[in-house]
């Protein structure tokens, strides 16, 4: 009623290397995405705004906006059947998990996992990573390349350069001057928050939780 207009951070449309890797699927050179690996390492920070309660609201949320979210841009589907586990493992006196892992079941029967890796100390490019295999092919998130593995071999796809802040922002600034309809990022951004929250609710009490239900 006040004019405010409010959308979510979906930081992983806008970069130049999943904006492409998803113009890949949709442009169907995999075929169909049948099973897929989204990983994402992001260091917790013992001592800092991220490990305060009052702050932040844990990890799953911060980090999940990119890697849930990356999984439903790449797998062109929806989580109905979501299983997690989480732990602290190394960051001891901090209240959140610094590991997990989901499973996920898709509503076209197509299989997905979701990796947060939140205790690296160091470099470790593998735990950023994401893969998709289609029925037709297979696409590779391999540090800021993309490869498509065909039975006529192997493409790499060039990644074009662009600020994504500047995009994100930029598209925001469209809706607030009318120029653009804040409704379907709006309705992403709740698809992937309730992903999220489907996920920690399973690794917290060990349940599948349920989404929706599987496509006829």
């Amino acid at each position: 009623d006040n004019g405010v207009i409010a959308t979510p951070d979906l930081p992983q449309r806008f970069r130049p290397l999943w904006a492409t890797a998803m113009d890949v699927v949709s442009d169907g050179m995999i075929g169909r995405p049948i099973s897929g690996h989204f990983s994402m390492a992001h260091h917790l920070t013992l001592g800092g705004w991220k490990s305060d309660t009052s702050m932040a609201a844990g990890p799953e949320l911060e980090v999940g906006f990119y890697a849930f979210d990356a999984m439903r841009m790449l797998m062109q589907t929806e989580p109905v059947e979501v299983r997690g586990v989480g732990a602290n493992l190394d960051h001891r006196g901090i209240p959140y998990i610094d590991n997990g892992k989901c499973l996920v079941t898709c509503a076209n029967g197509a299989m997905a996992s979701v990796d947060l890796v939140l205790s690296m100390h160091h470099p470790f490019p593998p735990a950023r990573s994401a893969y998709v295999i289609g029925d037709e092919g297979a696409l590779a998130i391999v540090g800021n390349e993309i490869e498509v593995h065909t039975p006529d071999g192997v493409e790499k796809h060039a990644v074009p350069e662009w600020n994504h802040t500047e995009r994100e922002l930029g598209a925001w600034l469209d809706v607030c001057r009318g120029d653009g309809d804040p409704v379907p990022m709006q309705e992403e951004g709740l698809r992937t928050l309730d992903f999220i929250l489907a996920y920690k609710k399973s690794h917290e009490t060990g349940e599948t939780v349920f989404l929706g239900e599987k496509e006829a």
